[in-house]
């Protein structure tokens, strides 16, 4: 059995700065995306993780790389880390797809865990693939303190999966772009430590890079 999960989402992509749904596309960081990343390693230096694991997506893998520091061939990436699929949603703004199929989105409005676009992926899907991560993770890593950077959907079934708690809590928890979690699994069964932790925000080195940040933007978007 783990000794401990820390769950970070991804930095800001482009489609987080431009409301695009993603689901499985690819979208790279944003500046203030990987401002975010570098300013959680900051954070991280304090940890010692026997392994990184990564989302295959692009805005995961960048986050971790960013994040950790750890060499680019001792990050291992995973397509069962991926956000879920939003199936023919995917690329458009959510006014965009409340205008072509109305009747999808305000389902999924009501009832995000069992309704989603015909072409998407269900919730038991994401629950499978992330099940597969965990039994892995207690398998090979028993004792030890591993680090898994995924995405907003991910990061939440996974922590309400790992605790035993109903799904329909999903709408409860918000996750932060690289905002940290960390699953304790105890003898009393697992604790959530810590939830969406951001206050690597508040590194005042991190904010200073920020303004500097914003002088380019422009040259950047």
């Amino acid at each position: 059995m783990l000794k401990s999960l820390t769950l970070v989402r991804h930095g800001e992509s482009q489609w987080n700065a431009g409301r695009r749904i993603q689901g499985q596309l690819e979208s790279d960081l944003s500046p203030l995306g990987r401002m975010q990343a570098r300013a959680l390693r900051r954070l991280l230096d304090k940890e010692n993780f026997a392994a990184v694991f990564s989302s295959d997506l692009v805005r995961a893998a960048d986050t971790a790389l960013l994040a950790t520091g750890w060499p680019p061939d001792e990050i291992d990436v995973t397509p069962d880390l991926r956000e879920i699929s939003f199936g023919h949603w995917q690329g458009l703004s959510p006014e965009e797809v409340h205008e072509l199929w109305p009747n999808e989105w305000e389902a999924f409005r009501k009832d995000p865990i069992n309704c989603r676009p015909e072409s998407g992926e269900s919730i038991e899907q994401l629950q499978q693939r992330l099940r597969r991560c965990t039994a892995m993770w207690h398998k090979e890593y028993p004792g030890m303190h591993v680090i898994a950077f995924s995405h907003g959907g991910p990061v939440r079934l996974s922590i309400l999966d790992i605790l035993g708690m109903p799904y329909e809590l999903w709408r409860a928890l918000r996750v932060s772009n690289t905002g940290v979690s960390r699953i304790d699994f105890t003898e009393n069964g697992p604790v959530l430590a810590s939830f969406n932790n951001t206050a690597h925000f508040f590194d005042l080195k991190a904010w200073e890079e920020l303004d500097e940040l914003q002088g380019v933007k422009g040259d950047e978007a």
